[in-house]
């Protein structure tokens, strides 16, 4: 039997889900929040809802256990029916395994499938490019909203407001984990790291369209992976399965892929 809690923090979930703590580290941040809804039994399973218009996240220590595949697909038909969230995200596995043992699941529509990967040797690049990386200043952020924005509906489908747009890079910009790859034509490609007690995620990789294709993006993740493996962290990131080319530019600088991820919906 799941246990549900409503509108509070578990983070002492975080021991249960440690072994896949890589490939879960969005789960485990989350998990220190407090959350819409978190069914757990405390040993196998964690499903969490942080809050609209997020996904919402499931953890199986077994999904190949029948009992626990039957447990998690009751809790998404009756306490967290898939149609109330914009989409889940879990085990390919755990996904095929609902699919095969309950009706309700055989209509999911796959979405994008996540590669969790982790580095312990940087490379080094064969082909650097013109400019450098720099922290994003905080007199910047006016002239980089419109670029948040996009970056988001392009790669996640969400509409941010501008005033999300500026709380969220005046949050980074304070905390120094903003950076940007200038050239002489100005900001190119942007990205950011989130750090956690033992690991460094690099998350928002954008590169502006009109300047794509040029070497910036994996320039501007080699420099930001120096500087988090400088500072004693392992650095760690995920990708769409499906966007072969920027998987191939992090497996160049040293990622290693530890784990993967889908995401269904109704």
């Amino acid at each position: 039997m799941l246990q549900h809690y409503k509108n509070q923090a578990c983070p002492e979930l975080g021991e249960l889900i440690r072994e896949d703590a890589i490939t879960y580290s969005v789960l485990l941040k989350i998990l220190r929040d407090s959350c819409c809804d978190i069914l757990t039994d405390h040993r196998n399973v964690v499903v969490c809802y942080s809050n609209p218009p997020y996904p919402l996240w499931v953890w199986c220590r077994n999904p190949e256990d029948g009992a626990e595949v039957m447990e998690i697909a009751h809790c998404l038909k009756e306490q967290l029916p898939l149609g109330s969230v914009r989409y889940c995200i879990m085990p390919e596995i755990l996904a095929q395994k609902l699919r095969d043992t309950d009706p309700y699941f055989r209509d999911t529509k796959p979405g994008m499938g996540l590669l969790s990967y982790r580095l312990d040797r940087i490379l080094p690049l064969s082909h650097p490019c013109d400019g450098v990386m720099t922290l994003v200043e905080k007199e910047e952020i006016p002239g980089l909203l419109n670029v948040w924005h996009d970056m988001h509906m392009e790669m996640e489908g969400m509409d941010q407001t501008p005033e999300h747009c500026f709380a969220t890079m005046q949050r980074m910009v304070g905390k120094k984990c903003l950076f940007a790859w200038r050239t002489e034509a100005g900001i190119v490609a942007l990205t950011a790291r989130g750090d956690q007690v033992e690991y460094s995620k690099i998350t928002s990789v954008y590169t502006l369209p009109r300047h794509r294709r040029k070497g910036y993006a994996i320039n501007l993740v080699h420099s930001v992976t120096q500087t988090i493996l400088n500072d004693g962290l392992i650095p760690i990131l995920y990708t769409d399965a499906a966007y072969s080319a920027s998987n191939d530019c992090y497996r160049k600088i040293g990622y290693e892929q530890v784990g993967s991820l889908v995401s269904i919906c109704k």
